[in-house]
């Protein structure tokens, strides 16, 4: 089909609309199967569906079960709207690290003309959060939106209905970490790289006892983090060549014994690094309440600059992900797919991340 800034499938129901006005697609008569406008016009199977969905809401045609789309042959008053071309699924859509890539998703989308469907997927815990993901995905199927953009809460497997959105040629885009077995576009950032910039800075600082603080359960770019936090360490020598791991719990009188330990006066520890900021939150402000003060009894680095890292006091050290950036690079990827631009081996983009030095690890004098 003609390049156009319309999205596919609504060039291919403009045809198929002119094909009705001037009398080449009969009233009464059915049109062609989806697989033969697929090759007719060179469409996938998605675009054909969505370019039929989108006649039958206008009233151009209606479909009869076994049959096909039956053409009525009139040209309607009003339009409905136009099919949503693009879901977004994600935690946190409307706060912390979810506001700035949902806005450059949409931003990106609405220039080319398309809408967006958003499914939050937080949740009090993890089993929460990965049974709305299922949901949100399940909708995604059933709905046939042809674009989805993803941050998946863990790395996989991927289930059967991701394999056969796969198949259907949606046009789907990973964030932060591929799911594993499942070919799709992707972007995210060096999580290795931004682990070894946190202990390189501390190291850099002069410390030399630096241990990990982890939450209770790891995901994929924490433990990318903690492998380049461990390599970089190794390369100094520092603390036995691996940081000590600490499991930050649930439990509030398991949280006190090691916030005692760090805090004590053996003082196991000049520096933490916490795989996440809002870890790294609840740790400074615990250390604080011990009477330990941050940095000047022990460092705190985080990663994510989410909002509590500006109006903590001190103000936390952290690795920033350039969140609108990955928006704006997966809505890009989506719509290539989309519009057909690009048809190629599934892409795979890596952005930088920057060390953001702030009061929670900065030296007395530099305060």
């Amino acid at each position: 089909m003609p390049s156009s800034r319309l999205p596919l499938y609504e060039q291919l129901a403009q045809r198929l609309r002119d094909e009705i006005a001037a009398g080449r697609l009969a009233e009464c008569e059915y049109l062609p199967s989806e697989r033969e406008l697929t090759t007719e016009y060179d469409a996938s199977r998605t675009t054909v569906r969505m370019a039929l969905q989108a006649l039958q809401k206008a009233g151009y045609i209606c479909s009869e079960d076994r049959r096909g789309h039956r053409i009525l042959g009139r040209t309607p008053e009003a339009q409905s709207p136009a099919v949503c071309p693009v879901a977004l699924i994600m935690p946190d859509l409307y706060t912390g690290l979810g506001r700035p890539v949902a806005a450059a998703i949409h931003a990106a989308l609405g220039e080319a003309g398309l809408d967006l469907i958003a499914y939050d997927t937080s949740g009090p815990t993890l089993a929460a959060m990965i049974s709305r993901e299922r949901d949100a995905l399940a909708a995604v199927h059933t709905k046939r939106i042809p674009g989805l953009i993803w941050w998946p809460n863990t790395a996989g497997p991927a289930s059967d209905v991701m394999h056969q959105m796969v198949s259907d040629q949606v046009a789907m885009v990973t964030l932060d970490h591929p799911i594993r077995g499942l070919s799709t576009e992707h972007v995210a950032i060096d999580h290795a790289a931004a682990g070894a910039a946190a202990a390189d800075h501390l190291l850099e600082e002069g410390h030399r006892s630096i241990a990990l603080v982890a939450p209770p359960f790891l995901n994929a770019p924490m433990l990318q983090r903690q492998s380049g936090v461990t390599i970089a360490m190794g390369k100094s020598g520092a603390h036995g060549d691996t940081p000590d791991v600490l499991r930050w719990s649930a439990d509030a009188g398991e949280r006190s014994k090691l916030v005692a330990l760090i805090a004590g006066p053996e003082r196991p520890y000049t520096a933490l690094i916490c795989l996440c900021d809002w870890l790294a939150v609840e740790v400074l402000l615990a250390l604080c309440d011990h009477g330990a003060e941050v940095p000047n009894r022990v460092a705190v680095v985080g990663f994510d600059a989410a909002h509590e890292a500006d109006i903590l006091r001190p103000t936390l050290t952290t690795v920033v992900q350039p969140l609108a950036a990955i928006g704006s690079a997966a809505a890009h990827m989506a719509l290539d797919r989309l519009e057909r631009r690009f048809t190629g081996p599934c892409r795979s983009v890596t952005l930088p991340s920057e060390l953001r030095v702030r009061g929670s690890s900065l030296p007395i004098a530099e305060r």
